[in-house]
């Protein structure tokens, strides 16, 4: 077990930047492969501030989906902006904020920040991912075009969110503890010490996540915004190629 640990802990981190590096590099690669040359000479039809606007609207509160079907973009908005919080608030274990920034707003406050309000927004996060799980098993539509690696990422998902909360639950030690997963650069800090077994499952899940990214459906992660910017962008062009068609016609 302790060389299992101390896999997942010190080498594992080294395989898993590499595998996510390399395998975003020929994700990339294959985008311009596909991408078609040639020009156009359409003008925008928005100024840009309507672009920008647009592409806000579509990449953080995900507009599109919402007109098309409320509830859905309900599950999905709460599913995304639970995953930002983990996520912000796993960056305080690496020192990219420290809790001290929030000292404003009170001791009292500043300590449900970091030790209540993870747990409810680590079980929302649970909660949303179960219902669009739920939504993919029992809606004929959904299913039909799910894959295999549709659920293997929400399992996932899942493994990593259930050893999380475990982690949190199961605490072996109250004193800190310090993990140079890669030294100068990936250094975890946290003020207590979890059980080895959750803590270890947690990063290996975890890890698992990242290195499946560039190779599934989750590479919207990163692809989100080109592609929210693309669209806003051909929106605009195609309604300018409409607006000039039809002024060709009444001219």
């Amino acid at each position: 077990m302790i060389a299992i640990s101390s896999f997942i802990r010190y080498q594992l981190p080294y395989i898993t930047l590499t595998v996510l590096v390399l395998g975003f590099i020929i994700r990339v690669q294959k985008w311009f492969r596909g991408k078609k040359e040639g020009k156009t000479d359409l003008k925008l039809y928005k100024p840009i501030k309507y672009v920008v606007k647009d592409l806000f609207l579509n990449l953080f509160l995900f507009k599109n989906v919402f007109k098309k079907r409320r509830m859905v973009w309900f599950w999905i908005l709460i599913f995304h902006f639970s995953a930002a919080a983990v996520l912000f608030g796993h960056l305080r274990g690496f020192n990219v904020w420290s809790a001290d920034w929030f000292l404003f707003l009170g001791e009292g406050n500043v300590e449900f920040m970091v030790e209540e309000l993870p747990v409810y927004i680590g079980g929302l996060f649970a909660f949303s991912i179960f219902a669009l799980l739920l939504r993919r098993v029992i809606s004929s539509d959904v299913r039909s075009i799910s894959w295999l690696n549709d659920y293997l990422s929400i399992f996932i998902i899942i493994a990593a969110i259930f050893t999380g909360m475990m982690m949190r639950f199961t605490l072996s030690i109250h004193q800190p503890l310090v993990i140079e997963f890669i030294p100068g650069i990936l250094v975890l800090s946290i003020e207590k010490t979890p059980m080895d077994i959750w803590m270890d499952l947690h990063f290996l899940f975890t890890q698992i996540f990242f290195m499946y990214i560039p190779f599934s459906k989750l590479i919207h992660i990163i692809s989100g915004a080109l592609t929210s910017a693309f669209y806003s962008l051909n929106i605009s062009l195609l309604e300018g190629a409409r607006l000039e068609f039809e002024k060709g016609r009444r001219g």
